[in-house]
This record gives structure tokens, sequence and C-alpha cells, in this order.
């Protein structure tokens, strides 16, 4: 595409000239992570050479990493680990559809699995266990009794809703095995439920990943730009297994499975700050005809997760269809069509190009999902460090991280939102001083790496160390006779 000249329209979309638009903003762009030789959105600077990696407290040490395909989180702390000089022995988790439609896992293609992890990590000795969000994790808690086998600490960084995970991962009697939450408000849930570890770490970004999508060149087809799932995939596979786990009962359950989730959907709308499985738990003793679905965790957990996507998919085209300040686009699946009533829908992206995107829209929207109490996702550290301009919606955590109106702008409510996005669009400079704060704070405090190093040197402050147990040999502490038949077949 032609640079576009000072008079002429934007192609932003806002209806301005490109002087009084996004004139400013190209030509001030921040240097984006001092990336190899990325264009910048006038398509004819450089960006510095890469920058090594700084040497790093963690080189050398050896992880044990759960990596599951297309997640980012695992995905980017990967790629940080390995920058910074670990030693890793990574699982691949995989899963299959079986002919009932039921999902099996497989490690490294092994559907039975524990034995040869236990093998594995026998012979690799870690010092660290790492999953996110319970990958690899079975509901005997095989990997957690591996871990208490050989006396490495196993952390589970769960960077999803509580609700969604059985109670069986926070097992009290667990020495070694800790849950990391991603919120706050999700530490204090997991201490409840028995997990005797547990504490704070929130998301992070990936310089690198970023550095490599501002190759890619992107143009916004408006000023307003907002990347993000209708969850509605999700919840059509979460249906599935819900479906399967009542065989027997289908009927009944789908005659009560609509209303039990829309009383859901009316009370995280109406108490935001309560998890849904809390609520749903409270409706069995008064409910009976519920009972066969709530009494049963795994079944709850899986009631309260198509709660949480159906809300905050209602939230997020609530916010989007009430944008009246500028026009706004969409970067989504055909599953927001029909849902969108000023919004212009533009097909997806892919994950390692998402900060061309960033980068080169003039205002970014994040809109947090139920399952964010008071933490925030990672386009919040994602935007600003790919050069770009964030609006996000206020999370109690963000004063933690980033000061407000000065390394990101956040808004209150829809007059808050539209007011902000018109003074931001009238006021490149003030936008382009806040992305530029933004980015330096982040890339010093926010990234994968210092999560790294947060995590491992956490658990040493909290007294959670690997123990000494030879190759082959065991852990010679008892173990509770609840696991003792998971033990005897490892």
């Amino acid at each position: 595409m032609d640079k576009p000249r000072r008079n002429d329209p934007c192609p932003c979309g806002s209806g301005r000239k490109y002087k009084n638009c996004c004139l400013e903003n190209d030509r001030a762009q921040p240097a984006p992570l001092a990336a190899s030789a990325s264009p910048t959105m006038d398509g004819n600077a450089t960006a510095p050479e890469p920058v090594a990696p700084t040497p790093s407290s963690m080189t050398g040490v050896r992880i044990c990493l759960f990596h599951k395909d297309q997640t980012m989180v695992v995905t980017d702390l990967r790629a940080a680990l390995e920058e910074m000089g670990c030693e890793l022995l990574v699982f691949r988790i995989q899963t299959q559809k079986k002919d009932d439609g039921a999902e099996q896992t497989r490690v490294d293609g092994h559907e039975d699995y524990v034995g040869y992890v236990y093998e594995r990590i026998d012979a690799f000795d870690p010092e660290l266990i790492l999953t996110s969000s319970c990958f690899g994790f079975d509901g005997a808690g095989s990997i957690q009794m591996i871990a208490e086998l050989k006396e490495i600490p196993c952390v589970n960084w769960i960077v999803d809703a509580m609700d969604n995970f059985s109670e069986t991962v926070f097992d009290p009697d667990f020495n070694y095995a800790t849950t990391v939450v991603f919120d706050r408000v999700y530490a204090e849930i997991a201490r409840d439920r028995g997990s005797t570890v547990s504490f704070h770490l929130p998301l992070g970004t990936n310089p690198t990943r970023l550095r490599k999508g501002l190759r890619h060149s992107w143009r916004p087809p408006a000023p307003v730009v907002f990347v993000g799932k209708t969850g509605m995939e999700i919840e059509v596979k979460t249906l599935g297994n819900f479906m399967r786990a009542v065989k027997g009962n289908e009927e009944k359950a789908k005659i009560v499975l609509d209303e039990i989730v829309q009383q859901g959907i009316n009370a995280l709308k109406a108490n935001p700050d309560r998890t849904t499985k809390d609520f749903l738990r409270e409706l069995a003793p008064t409910n009976p005809q519920y009972g066969f679905l709530l009494k049963n965790d795994g079944l709850c957990a899986l009631v309260a997760s198509m709660v949480e996507f159906r809300a905050s998919f209602d939230l997020r085209k609530g916010v989007i269809n009430r944008i009246d300040a500028a026009p706004v686009a969409v970067v989504g699946g055909a599953d927001w069509d029909g849902h969108l009533t000023r919004a212009q829908r533009v097909n997806p992206v892919p994950f390692e190009i998402i900060s061309a995107v960033y980068r080169n829209s003039p205002i970014n929207l994040n809109l947090s999902r139920y399952q964010l109490k008071s933490g925030v996702t990672q386009r919040v550290f994602d935007v600003p460090a790919a050069g770009g301009f964030l609006l996000s919606d206020y999370r109690s955590g963000i004063n933690e991280l980033l000061e407000l109106d000065k390394e990101i702008v956040c808004f209150d409510d829809i007059a808050d939102l539209n007011t902000k996005i018109r003074y931001y669009l009238d006021h490149p400079q003030e936008r382009l001083a806040i992305i530029q704060a933004g980015q330096k704070r982040i890339l010093e405090e926010h990234t994968y790496a210092r999560r790294a190093e947060q995590l491992f040197f956490g658990l040493q402050s909290r007294g959670i160390f690997k123990g000494y147990v030879a190759q082959g040999a065991v852990t010679p502490k008892p173990m509770p006779e609840k696991w003792l038949f998971r033990l005897c077949y490892l």
C-alpha cells in the first residue's frame, strides 16, 4: 500500500485527514523491541539489530516442562527458558478424539503415559516440574505423586478460571506440588481448597515473538481494534464433554442445563467478584432437581465453564456494540457474524504475527473475561511491548503492574470508553508517550524471563527446594494411604 499523503483520508478509517489522525503516530512509533530490520509503519525505516539475551541467573537450571500445542503462555514461557539457558525436558501434550467423541490425552504419543513420564523424569533429574492449567495432570494426581516420590518441586501455573479444575489439584497432602495463579484472588481460593502453598504470578510477554511478528505488514481497517474470540467453539466442546459425562441422563440434563446456565450468567453479572462454581454449589441444596449435576465436582466444573464463556461473550459484544466514538474492527472468527451491530469483522491473524496488529492499530481495546477477578490478560503486556496503544477495562491488579494514565489507560464504563477513544484519537502524541512509558516498564519487569525467575526463586523463598533422591530410588518419606493404589502402579 502506498503511503498516504497529509491531506488524504486516514487509512485507519476514522474519517479524519491523515495529518490529523495517524501521521504523528506513524512518524514517531517507538523502536520495536530492538528488533531485527523490522519495518515501521512507514515501510522504509529499519530498527536496530537484535540484542543478545542477557546473562541469566537460571542458566543451566534443569526444568521439566509440559507443553500443549497452541497454548500461548507455555509457548512463550518455553522460549524464555531456552533463551535463559535452562536445560529443558519437554513433554508434548496431545489430545485426540476417540470414537465416542471423548478426548484422550497423550504425552509424546503415549496413551498410558504415567510410567513413561516417571522414567524420563527419573533419568533427567530436574530441579523443577512445570505445567500450566493442569496440562499432563490426570484425576489421580499421578504427576504430583511423581514429584513427591522424587522430591522435586512441581508447579501448576493456572492461567484460567479456578472453577474449571478438579479439586484433586489442591490435595493438601502434597508437599512438593504448588499451585501458582495468574490472578491474586485465585490464590486465596486455592488455599481455601487445600493447596498448602499457593501464590500469585501475573502473565507476561515474549519480546522475541513480538519482534518477529513486526516484520509483517497489517493495516487496521478501523481506528479501534479488538482482537478476540467469542468462546463459542470452546463452549460447544465443553457441552459435548458434559453430555458424555451424563450418559444415561441426557434428556434430564438437557431440560435443566439451560436453566442452570442462565441462572449462573445472571449471578455472575450481578456478582462478578464471586466464582461461578461457588454460586452453582449454592443452588443444589435449594433445587433438588439440579443435585445430580451440581454435586458432582467434574460436572459442576463443566457447567461453570459454560457459564463463564457465555457471560463473557455477552459482555464483550455488549461493549463493542455500544461504541460510537469511532469505527471498530473485530479481528476474530466467523462466529462473530450476526452479533456485531456497528463493528466490522476481519479475519483472525496467526498468533505469531499479532504484534503487527497491535502496533499498527491506533487504539487496541482490551475487554476482560469474567474469569479475571483482579488480574490481567496477556494482551495488557503484549500491546504496549509491541509498540501499540491499549485502552483496557479496569482491574484492580493493574495498579500493581503499570501506572494508570502514564503507562496504560483504563476505562470505567461505556461513556468513559467513548470519551477516551475520542480524546486519544485526537491526541496522538499523548498516545505515543503512554506507549513508550508502558513499553519500557514491561520490557524491564514483565517479560516471561522475569516471570520464570520470580517463579523459581519464589519457591525457594517459601522453603520449597529440590530434595536429594538418587536415580532409580524414591523418597524414604511416608506416603498417604490413599495414594497407595497409584504408587503400586508406578
